[in-house]
């Protein structure tokens, strides 16, 4: 085979395989690119955004049959539950896209925005013109983030039960950082209130970056573990084929000649 040919599969070899050498890998860094400054608050409560699912269950008396029920005793005005409890676990309520959610009695109530305990104090105040002393507590049902630990385009959506989840119980929820994920360069993104998305840095190699594992994370958030470049391992993983057929063509030439 005259060398002029040889070469020119050879190049065409490199050329299909320089197009196609991970492309599983999203959310690449360009260049000039600003990330959002770092997060201060780390301990802060679930903020309610638009598309939750919630439920709660209101009591009157601030909760007194909670107490009544958790210390084994009966409360001194009565066993009528209709008059201390108003159940409404049952019942799913969405936030919709511009906040607002429509609830019994108090009917459509801007509510996105506000941490849970902000929620619940202020669902108390609206109920306390129908109820004497009501208690509420507020449970989200599609509390949720998606978790990328380093595989590049594989990712899982995890549930988030505690409300207080951080960045370090999502990932661990996920299976930890696996084997091609890079501690240094970890995305955190997140919508903000203009409908647009913030992009946090973190940095969890070091003994630095646990103040970066305590972020309390939020619904729709999305963690994405950059996956380490090996070029030399991604080039053979990707030549293994045009290789391959290389080598069939150059066999199959042969017995023709």
């Amino acid at each position: 085979m005259p060398l002029k040919t040889v070469l020119y599969l050879v190049f065409s070899v490199f050329f299909f395989a320089s197009c196609t050498v991970r492309n599983d890998i999203m959310f690449k860094d360009i260049k000039d690119f600003e990330f959002a400054n770092k997060l201060d608050v780390y301990d802060e409560d679930y903020v309610i955004a638009p598309n939750d699912v919630l439920s709660f269950v209101l009591y009157t008396k601030n909760g007194l049959q909670i107490i009544d029920f958790t210390a084994g005793g009966t409360s001194s005005s009565g066993n009528n539950n209709s008059q201390n409890r108003l159940r409404t676990s049952g019942i799913e309520y969405v936030i919709e896209e511009d906040g607002m959610i429509n609830l019994p009695l108090v009917d459509r109530i801007k509510i996105a925005g506000k941490s849970l305990k902000q929620a619940e104090f202020f669902l108390e105040e609206l109920y306390s013109k129908y109820y004497v002393d009501p208690y509420i507590t507020i449970q989200i049902n599609n509390n949720r983030v998606i978790v990328s630990t380093g595989g590049g385009g594989s990712a899982k959506v995890v549930n988030l039960v505690n409300r207080n989840t951080t960045v370090f119980e999502a990932l661990a929820l996920a299976g930890g950082i696996n084997g091609e994920g890079n501690a240094k360069k970890i995305k955190l993104i997140r919508k903000n209130d203009h409908n647009e998305y913030d992009v946090y840095k973190i940095n969890l190699s070091t003994i630095a970056g646990l103040s970066d594992a305590d972020i309390t994370v939020q619904a729709n958030d999305i963690i994405y573990v950059q996956p380490t470049r090996n070029y030399v391992r991604d080039a053979v993983r990707e030549l293994g084929p045009y290789l391959s057929l290389l080598s069939s063509t150059l066999l199959i030439y042969s017995l023709l000649r």
